[in-house]
């Protein structure tokens, strides 16, 4: 009983003017055992016959049966069983895979159905015992001769005792001496099995083959046999996929690194803009505070006055009353609201440090050793709260030198103060210590000096600058009688927020009073400088979220160029394997698991990279705008979002790998791949 039988079985190539009939109603019958030739000029059809058998390409038309079963209604359960069990290919150019030994070669056919490669080993040593030297048997195949490498891929064909070998001209590459070795083993073969040879060579297949069939413009002459139908095995699967994938990210080390690097290079750079692009906000809501003056501000009412005969109004500036003030800051929980006498000392003064010239800011608090300053307090140590004593900061440090600490402020100050029926010039001299620098928002920063607000109020209101006719006038009286034209006049309160627990609750207050038609008109420094990085850092993580895309964009255009490269060195591999029955999905995947790898590899170091560069910006900005304080990983939910962020990238990266190689899949023909040279 037959083993194959064809019914008008055809296949053609190609569409309208361009049709090729490589193949025309052929009725054919094969035994189950045997040695079969087949013959015919070039391009007569024969190896796309062998094709039709092996199941690399479908017909055009007409039936193929094997044992009775119709090979077009095969599942792919049924195919790989067909592959890894049924049938057996040899090829005139070996198709044997170049990085294993001719032992590993012969004995993949068994691994990929799922036995252990130590087994695997041992059946095919077994086998090419008398067929092959002991000693080829752990070369590569570019280490041994043509014949050494075909009777190599006959016995990979035997190894899993199939029920038919397709040999596709297999001593069309040999010399006369192996041609007749390899002829020899396929006839001895042939008692077990149906061989099926495809060669030019008439004389050996004369010699050997049992029956010839011809076939010439795509008609088959020969005879005919009856088939009887069983069952079809199906096919198993393994796991040697995953050392297969091992060895490929060896082989393909250069590949992978650049993938590697650009992956890191990627993924760092995401993390840290991620960083800031989620980040910044809350980082900016903690930092907006860590200023010593941060509970401090004027508030004054502001009204517009129109000229007359004009289109413009002036905007006035008036003390607004004291309820309005008070309701403004009534949910906090310890605040004041004090007279302006700081005019007295105007916010740039000039002073002499040890003799040398200086000018800075003079900035008032509420005290000079609060718990908050204690807090901010980077090194010397806190004063007491009077006018003998003061702090700086950094930035006035950096600017006079860091032995500035321990030395004595001379600040002048005063101006020209007129009430009704005086005019008074006011000259004032002020000796302080530097006791302490404090570390803040580096933002907008320049040199300061903080002194106490409430020591300075009691200096004032002792402070007598000329006798009346009742009492001497103080310079807190004269102040509080100046009037608006005097060099500075007192038209707003002064606000002080006590509590630290109060400050970001103030800075809101602020936030809401910040409108053009608010009742009340506030003025803070460090609010000031808090608005203006908030508008710099929102244009900056505007511009972020086209860099992001930009970022992602090439990331995964590396990822597939690597994945197209990787499969454009490797589909010939890759299709040897699929012809000797190994699934599409594990071939794939395979050959993406060093990219998964790198991917997986690049993604958990970009973390410490990340954080080493957040780190290196911290200290090369820790005075220029302020970034050291919000260039870092966030924080509680920030944190994690960002690290979702980044497992969703590396798993989307992870299938646009996969998929990539997967489509690259479609495109591969197997009978173009294995056609011989």
């Amino acid at each position: 009983m037959g083993l194959f039988k064809t019914r008008r079985l055809s296949k053609t190539y190609g569409h309208g003017d361009n049709r090729v009939v490589a193949l025309k109603a052929a009725d054919i019958a094969l035994p189950k055992t045997g040695f079969i030739g087949i013959e015919g000029e070039s391009g007569s059809g024969k190896s796309t016959l062998l094709n039709l058998l092996a199941r690399f390409e479908k017909p055009s038309g007409g039936v193929i049966g094997f044992k009775g079963k119709n090979l077009a209604k095969m599942n792919s359960s049924q195919e790989l069983g067909y592959r890894q069990h049924s049938v057996g290919l040899v090829f005139q150019h070996y198709n044997l895979l170049e990085d294993k030994t001719l032992l590993d070669n012969i004995a993949f056919p068994l691994v990929l159905s799922g036995v252990s490669p130590k087994e695997a080993r041992a059946k095919a040593r077994n086998l090419a015992n008398g067929i092959l030297n002991e000693n080829l048997l752990d070369k590569k195949p570019s280490e041994c001769s043509g014949g050494e490498k075909q009777r190599a891929a006959l016995l990979r064909a035997l190894i899993i005792e199939p029920e038919a070998i397709f040999a596709d001209e297999p001593t069309g590459a040999l010399d006369e001496d192996n041609a007749i070795k390899v002829m020899e083993l396929l006839k001895e073969a042939s008692t077990k099995r149906l061989i099926v040879v495809v060669s030019h060579n008439h004389g050996l297949l004369s010699k050997y083959a049992e029956r010839i069939l011809n076939i010439a413009s795509g008609m088959v002459s020969g005879g005919k046999e009856k088939t009887d139908p069983g069952p079809l095995a199906k096919g198993h699967g393994s796991s040697w996929w995953i050392g297969e994938g091992m060895r490929e990210a060896k082989r393909s080390g250069r590949r992978l690194l650049s993938c590697f690097a650009a992956c890191l290079i990627g993924f760092s750079s995401l993390l840290c803009s991620a960083a800031f692009f989620l980040g910044y906000k809350p980082c900016l809501h903690e930092e907006r505070i860590r200023s010593l003056d941060a509970g401090v501000a004027t508030v004054s009412y502001e009204r517009s006055v129109s000229t007359d005969d004009s289109l413009l109004s002036l905007v006035v500036q008036e003390r607004p009353s004291f309820d309005s003030v008070y309701g403004a800051l009534s949910s906090l929980s310890s605040f004041s609201i004090e007279n302006d006498y700081s005019f007295l000392l105007p916010s740039s003064v000039e002073f002499r440090l040890s003799g040398e010239a200086g000018e800075a800011e003079l900035v008032p608090v509420a005290s000079l050793n609060s718990k908050y300053a204690q807090a901010l307090l980077n090194e010397g140590s806190l004063p007491n709260d009077d006018l003998a004593s003061c702090l700086v900061n950094e930035a006035f440090v950096d600017k006079y030198g860091s032995d500035s600490l321990g030395r004595s402020l001379l600040i002048q100050a005063g101006g020209n103060y007129t009430g009704e029926g005086w005019e008074k010039d006011i000259d004032l001299e002020l000796s302080m210590l530097i006791e302490g620098v404090v570390d803040e928002f580096a933002f907008l920063n320049s040199p300061r000096i903080y002194y106490s607000y409430s020591a300075f109020e009691e200096f004032a209101a002792s402070l007598v600058m000329y006798g009346g006719k009742e009492k001497g006038v103080t310079l807190q009286e004269l102040c509080k009688n100046a009037l608006p034209t005097s060099f500075y006049s007192n038209y707003q309160y002064r606000v002080f927020v006590n509590e630290e627990q109060d400050l970001q609750p103030f800075f809101e207050i602020l936030h809401s009073y910040s409108e053009e038609d608010a009742p009340l008109a506030f003025t803070s420094r460090a609010f000031l400088s808090y608005t203006s990085f908030a508008d710099l850092s929102s244009a900056l993580s505007s511009c972020l979220t086209l860099f992001l895309g930009i970022e992602l964009l090439f990331v995964g255009s590396v990822i597939v160029l690597s994945v197209l490269s990787l499969f454009a060195s490797s589909r010939k591999t890759m299709a040897i394997m699929m012809a000797l029955g190994a699934k599409k999905v594990p071939v794939i995947g395979c050959f993406a698991i060093p990219n998964f790898l790198m991917i997986g590899v690049a993604a958990i170091l970009s973390v410490p990279l990340a954080i080493g560069l957040i780190k290196g910006l911290n200290f090369g900005f820790q005075s220029f705008f302020g970034l050291h304080s919000l260039l870092r990983l966030g924080s509680g939910g920030i944190y994690s979002l960002i690290w979702v962020a980044l497992g969703s990238v590396v798993l989307i990266f992870f299938l646009v790998s996969f998929v990539s190689l997967a489509l690259a899949f479609r495109k591969l023909n197997l009978s173009k791949e294995m056609r011989d040279e």
